[in-house]
């Protein structure tokens, strides 16, 4: 996908049809193609001082076409306390995991999620989220699968515990704002680390 240039501003509407053509492109994307992208995100990921020194990390667990944290998650599971989200109603839950394949169940969306044997968590214990997106924008703004579950969530995390991962070419210069969007502080590439100036507004 071609990037947005900097006068470019993704509206509303445009947003859907964004994210209708993320989608099927995505599905093009080869097994391979995903996993070499997604380790050199994970290495540049793991030089991160915040995630060095984090022992509590949430992270999503992928499902096709995301960048994988499947992999991540299973390396570090005995290095760090991972905790990863439960759908439940409108809001997510935070659980706890100590092994991956028992305390996993297919949940709602076609996505792993804890099961009984997780430990539900307060979000308070998280030191770091490691947020998805389809797309985000240079200034720490995402566009997600519209449901709003994340948004929700990161409106009661700090922001410097916000670290978004995304696909370099998903990496656009602006998207408009609603109200309830929050944003992230770093976002992680393949190919860098990009930085948002701290904001007044969260």
């Amino acid at each position: 996908m071609k990037r947005k240039s900097k006068k470019d501003l993704i509206s509303g509407e445009e947003k859907k049809k964004l994210r209708s053509r993320v989608l099927s492109h995505r599905k093009n994307l080869s097994s391979n193609a995903i996993k070499k992208i997604s380790s050199a995100i994970d290495e540049k990921l793991r030089k991160l001082e915040l995630y060095k020194s984090s022992k509590n990390i949430m992270f999503f667990v992928s499902k096709e076409g995301e960048i994988d944290t499947v992999t991540i998650i299973k390396r570090d599971i005995g290095l760090k306390n991972i905790f990863v989200p439960k759908v439940s109603g409108k809001k997510l839950e935070v659980y706890r995991i100590k092994d991956f394949e028992r305390d996993l169940s297919m949940g709602k969306f076609g996505i792993l999620e804890p099961n009984k044997n997780a430990v539900r968590k307060c979000r308070a214990n998280v030191d770091l989220v490691i947020v998805p997106a389809l797309v985000f924008d240079r200034q720490g703004h995402r566009l997600g699968y519209g449901q709003g579950y994340y948004d929700r969530f990161l409106s009661k995390i700090r922001a410097e515990k916000r670290v978004g991962v995304i696909y370099s070419e998903y990496l656009v210069d602006r998207i408009s704002r609603e109200p309830h969007d929050v944003p992230v502080r770093t976002i992680v590439t393949e190919k860098g680390v990009v930085k948002i100036e701290a904001r007044d507004e969260r």
